[in-house]
């Protein structure tokens, strides 16, 4: 692994970025607590993604029928 990040400085530099907020990460963790807007904010992206494929199943469905 050291080899590889002697060979690559932008690998290192990555590496090192990523090891800075994982302990960075590990003082504050945001998903311990959520707040009430982040639990609002994915209830209604879920709901968007839902209404998104089921509207585009239900126009696929409806152009393709025959009348």
């Amino acid at each position: 692994m050291l080899a590889a990040l002697v060979q690559s400085p932008a690998l290192a530099t990555w590496t090192l970025a990523l090891l800075q907020a994982a302990e960075k990460g590990a003082e504050t963790n945001p998903t311990a607590n959520p707040e009430p807007i982040g639990l609002l904010r994915f209830f209604i992206g879920v709901f968007l993604v839902l209404a998104i494929y089921s509207g585009a199943w239900l126009f696929t469905y409806w152009i393709s029928k025959d009348e």
